[in-house]
Parts: structure tokens; C-alpha cells; sequence
């Protein structure tokens, strides 16, 4: 029998989602995956206050008559970044009413524990640092012991080394987006830094969160190992690169990825190259160069300008693909002329032509792209935004 998974599970399900795709209209998928990290690191706190005033986690057996499980209660918060919603175990059949006493706690101090856990995400911490920043954010008399704390906060550091292994092969990106979305204070004990975070859009328009690091923001020299890092665990060139509040961010991507802009030129020559094969069949007939130009481009033209949408990353296979694409779409065009009994030698190359520079327009012009904000610097092919 299926175990009904907890909140905690449920919100740890999402988050996977967001870090294979997601079709949730956000402007910073980053964000709602810290958002969620929280919501969930809170949630796993007061089911385990419930499993320890019980004495049982949620599945084992009972032990004894004292007390049941009876659902949950929503509750919601407020934090700096938005309204947060908990479920809170309830309880019956026990000598006394069941209150959470870290609700109450949370409610006091919610903002403070979203603090602790947004300065401590994506770096290795100690029992100090954790204590520092407690007193820093005056989170006083604490319901969970600091060793209770720290092993939740243990449990995002481990999720943060998965999520710096993950392969990236498989997340083929048209849209990569760069941005510090959470900065340390000068107030506490750790060093001044951001926490730097990467996202991008699929040719579909699903988003997915891709990685985080700490850093400073405007140190090209990090912003240059986060992208390689990314690169090296296999995520390939994306058509458009957006930047946030870093220049150094920018400067970065240009210098790890020169030729994006050239994606655009490449497409310049197809078109050319169509346009010189019209051309030739309709003013050179009866040339050998107007033979060459023309075979080349049947055999080639319209693949090259649609393989490409499909991002595979793999140079001889996209050649392959466009060749047996462009014979294709050739053989097809010339049976339904033939069979229309409007056979014609110059209106075939005309049609093929028109289906290669509509596969251009699709690649320089997607029908779907995450929408951007104008404060988004821009590098890559076609229009930004």
C-alpha cells in the first residue's frame, strides 16, 4: 500500500519539479526555489516537534495509547519574500491539547529564520555561525535545540551538493539567465557576498533552476568559474544569455561563450544561401554553378534551418538529421507538384526556399520565450525581449 507522502515530501517533490522544469509564470524561478526551500525546511520542523511530542515519527507503529495523528491545519505566514503556508500536525486523544509551540515562535520570528537559512544556503557552516546568526537576527529562546537546527540546516547542505551534481546534458536551454537574488549582510559574521543563481527556458517555454553559488557579484572571476562549472557538468550553448544586476556577469558570458552572437550570422548565411539558389534557378538556367549552388542547398538548406531548433549539441548528428531532412522536404515538394500536374522547376525551388527561411524565423524568432523585463542586460541572437 502507498504511503500518502507529508507536506515536507510534497514541497520536496516540487522542488525537484522546478529543477526539471516548470510551468509556473515567475519572473525569478531562483527565488521560488529558495522560497520553497524554506517553506519546506519550516514544515519538516513542526512535523518533527509532532513526531517528538508523540514519540514516533508519522509511519512507525504506536507504542503506546498516547496520543494519535488528526491531519493538519493551514496556516499562513508572512516573510520578506511573500506569504508562506504551513501545515501544521494536529493531534488528539492526548492527555492535553496539542499546541505547536514553534508556531508560535515562527510567527515572532519567521522572517529572522528566513534570513538564517538564505545566509547559510550554498555554503558550509559550523555550530557558530549558526549561533551568530540567530543572535544577529535576535531569534531568542529557540523551541528547536541549536543541534536541531543545525541538522535541518545539514539536510540543505546536503541538497545543495546534490544540486552541484546534477548532470546538465540533458537540459537543453534556449534562454540562460544570470542574476544575484540574495545578498549577506554586513551585519553578520559572514563574509560580504551574494548568493548567485542561474535558471533557464527550454525551447517549449519550461523554465528550470539550474544552480547557485556564493560569490561576489561584481567578480568576474566567479561569475566565469559558475558558467564553467555548468558547462563542464554538460549544459550546452543557450541562444540567449540575460543579466541582472552585474555587469561582471555579462563580461563573463561573452568571454565563455564568443560565438553566441555568430548563431545569428549562421542564420544570415542560410538565408543567403536560399536566396542564391532561387536566384541562380530563376536568371542562370542551364549554368553548372546554378546546378552546384541549387543540389547543395536541396540536399542541406531547409535542415540546417530547422535541426537547429532541436539543440542537440551534437555536430555530426545535426549534419545528418539536415541532410535527410532537406531530401525530404525536396522529394515531398516534388511529388505534390507532380501529382497537381503544376509541375515546375523554378516553383519548387521557390516553395522549399519559403519553408527554409520560415525555419529560420522560428529559430531567430521563438513562438514561446520567457517574458523579460527591459532592465535584463542582453547577448545572444535576434531580439532580446
Amino acid at each position: 500500500m502507498n504511503r500518502k507522502p507529508t507536506p515536507s515530501e510534497q514541497l520536496s517533490q516540487e522542488m525537484d519539479q522546478l529543477l526539471a522544469h516548470t510551468t509556473r509564470d515567475t519572473e525569478s524561478p531562483a527565488n521560488l526555489y529558495l522560497m520553497l526551500t524554506t517553506q519546506r525546511i519550516l514544515q519538516e520542523a513542526l512535523e518533527g516537534e509532532a513526531d517528538s511530542y508523540l514519540g514516533r515519527g508519522r509511519h512507525e507503529k504506536r507504542r503506546s495509547p498516547f496520543g494519535r495523528r488528526n491531519g493538519y491545519k493551514t496556516v499562513k505566514l508572512t516573510l520578506s519574500q511573500g506569504e508562506l503556508e504551513l501545515r501544521v500536525p494536529q493531534v488528539r486523544g492526548a492527555p492535553s491539547p496539542y499546541h505547536s509551540r514553534l508556531l508560535e515562535q515562527l510567527k515572532d520570528n519567521a522572517t529572522s529564520l528566513e534570513y538564517l537559512i538564505d545566509h547559510l544556503y550554498g555554503r558550509k557552516f559550523t555550530n557558530d555561525d549558526v549561533a551568530n546568526l540567530l543572535h544577529a537576527y535576535q531569534v531568542k529562546k529557540p523551541v528547536l535545540a541549536p543541534e536541531v537546527i543545525l541538522d535541518i540546516l545539514r539536510r540543505v547542505e546536503a541538497d545543495y551538493a546534490n544540486l552541484c551534481q546534477r548532470d546538465l546534458s540533458k537540459s537543453r536551454i534556449e534562454q540562460l539567465f544570470l542574476a544575484p537574488v540574495r545578498e549577506n549582510e554586513r551585519t553578520t559574521s559572514l563574509p560580504h557576498d551574494s548568493l548567485l543563481a542561474a535558471w533557464g527556458v527550454r525551447p517549449g517555454g519550461r523554465v528550470v533552476v539550474l544552480h547557485f553559488i556564493r560569490g561576489d557579484k561584481e567578480n568576474e572571476a566567479v561569475w566565469r568559474d559558475f558558467i564553467l562549472d555548468m558547462r563542464d557538468r554538460g549544459l550546452a550553448e543557450p541562444k540567449h544569455i540575460y543579466t541582472h544586476g552585474s555587469s561582471a556577469a555579462l563580461s563573463a558570458a561573452r568571454r565563455i561563450y564568443p560565438f553566441a552572437a555568430l548563431r545569428g550570422i549562421s542564420s544570415l548565411l542560410i538565408a543567403l544561401f536560399a536566396l542564391s539558389a532561387l536566384a541562380l534557378s530563376m536568371l542562370c538556367p542551364d549554368t553548372m554553378i546554378r546546378t552546384v549552388v541549387v543540389f547543395l542547398f536541396l540536399i542541406s538548406g531547409p535542415g540546417l534551418a530547422f535541426v537547429r531548433l532541436l539543440m542537440l549539441g551534437d555536430e555530426v548528428t545535426e549534419l545528418t538529421l539536415a541532410i535527410v531532412f532537406s531530401l525530404a522536404v525536396s522529394t515531398i515538394v516534388s511529388e505534390m507538384l507532380v501529382l497537381s500536374h503544376i509541375w515546375s522547376y523554378e516553383l519548387a525551388i521557390l516553395i522549399v526556399v519559403t519553408i527554409t527561411l520560415g525555419g529560420l524565423m522560428l529559430d531567430v524568432f521563438p513562438l514561446r520565450r520567457q517574458k523579460v523585463s527591459k532592465n535584463w542586460a542582453h547577448y545572444g541572437i535576434g531580439y532580446g525581449f
